[in-house]
């Protein structure tokens, strides 16, 4: 449902990954910094959304942005809605 591209020493990941799991959601956490093949995964990524830090969330298979834009989801009482619309 939630998929988080991210690294172990950042700080906004940390903070992304605690957002959903106060959701009771158990995010999918790709370690870009901890995987072979993660600066790979990275510029593809940069390509398919034009974003160059991380996190990089997704939630169904949307890209939802960043962690202020998560944020800013659940600041606006819409994450609960985007997390149980599979239609998103």
């Amino acid at each position: 449902m939630i998929k988080i591209f991210s690294k172990s020493y950042c700080s906004y990941c940390k903070k992304a990954i605690t957002l959903a799991e106060t959701y009771g959601i158990d995010p999918e956490i790709i370690q870009l910094d901890t995987i072979s093949n993660g600066k790979t995964i990275h510029n593809n990524l940069i390509n398919r959304t034009n974003q160059k830090t991380v996190p990089v969330i997704f939630i169904h298979d949307q890209f939802i942005g960043g962690y202020s834009d998560f944020l800013m989801l659940h600041q606006n009482n819409q994450l609960a809605s985007f997390l149980t619309n599979e239609n998103c």
